[in-house]
Formats: C-alpha cells, structure tokens, sequence
C-alpha cells in the first residue's frame, strides 16, 4: 500500500536525458544517442512504491526546441515547463559593443526555473512526498531546504555513475532502471526445414523397363 497521500516529482530533463545519453545502449539500456524512455511506467512505479503522482505535480523543465516533448510520453503525464536560455537582445546589446549582441546563455537557468517551481509548489500546494529527478548537485541545496521545513523526499537518478556524491551520500535516492520493465528480447528466428529428399525413380524405372 503506498506510503504518501500524494507525491511531487520535479525533473531537470535536460541532466536527464543528457546523463541517459552517456549510457552505453545494450539489451538492458536501451539509451546511447537517443535514449528509450517511458515514463508512463516511471509514473506507475512511483505510484506503485510511493502514492498517487497526478499530471499537475509532475513538473519537468528544459529547453525544449532541443528536446522531443512526446518522447516516452512525458507530454502526456507531465506538465511541461519551456524555458529559453537566452538573454533578451536588448540585455545583449547593453552588454556588448556589436550591434546586435551575440547570443548569451544564462548559466545554469533551467536549474534555477525548477528550484523556483519547487519552492511554489511547497508554498501553495505542498505535497507529502517529493521526488527530484536529477544528479545535478547543484540540488543538494534545494533537498536540504525541504528536509529542514519537514518533507521526505528522494531523488530519482537517471545513472547513478554520473550523479554527485553529495546526492548519494547524504540523501535517498533510486535509479531511473528500477522503473523501466527490460525490453523482451525477441524470439530468435527458427531454422527452416530441410529441404525434402528427390524422389527416387530408380525402383519405378526399374518396373517399367522389366
């Protein structure tokens, strides 16, 4: 029987997917390149372990005119926050001696945008149980802040390999692998039959010329 009333999982899909891209893609990890995800069954896990994970409190992050929304199906249960790292041209200018202003990069920008959703949410409609999806220790400071206002939390790590050692160490977490069902290998392909022996004519012909 699940554990929490209801539970909140905010995910820095950009630290997702990039650490699922370091992966090497075999049988069991079909990640590499462009990583198989189903988040459908990472959603039915949670609520499996942990308690009821509605669309509203799963919140992923990212730029995503780099990402496919509808990868897994994470458009279908998350709700899905587009930020553009970029700064305003009229900021560039200011900045810059060229006319238009190079692009700039906020650093660290979708990291800022999910630890400002995570504060909102705990302000106005905190859940029991909150789950942060990423290896990024940029975090820690943000877990500390929910275990000293009283909230268990987790993370989820898309390869624990790769996540700082502050988050393993100091905090909860499980692997994105455990709620992913291994793919079914297919059936290798049965040999054909072998070909049917020629008729042999030599005892007909035998009966015809006696």
């Amino acid at each position: 029987m699940p554990k929490f009333q209801r539970v909140a999982l905010f995910m820095d899909y950009e630290n997702f997917h990039s650490t699922l891209q370091k992966r090497t893609s075999t049988l069991r990890h079909q990640y590499g390149f462009s990583p198989h995800l189903d988040f459908r069954q990472l959603v039915d896990f949670i609520e499996a372990h942990y308690g009821p994970l509605a669309r509203r409190d799963f919140i992923a992050v990212a730029n995503f005119t780099h990402y496919d929304r509808q990868k897994g199906g994470l458009n279908q249960v998350a709700t899905l926050i587009n930020v553009d790292s970029f700064e305003p041209r009229t900021v560039r200018r200011r900045k810059q001696k060229t006319a238009g202003g190079r692009k700039y990069v906020i650093p660290n920008y979708a990291d800022m945008r999910l630890a400002y959703e995570v504060g909102r949410h705990v302000q106005y409609s905190p859940a029991d149980l909150y789950i942060l999806a990423s290896g990024d220790k940029a975090f820690v400071a943000v877990a500390q802040a929910l275990h000293e206002a009283g909230y268990p939390l987790y993370f989820l790590l898309a390869d624990s390999r790769f996540a700082a050692a502050a988050i393993k160490d100091g905090f909860d977490w499980f692997e994105f692998d455990r709620t992913q069902t291994p793919p079914v290998a297919a059936p290798a392909p049965k040999a054909p039959p072998p070909p049917a022996a020629p008729p042999d004519f030599n005892g007909a012909e035998a009966f015809m010329w006696h």
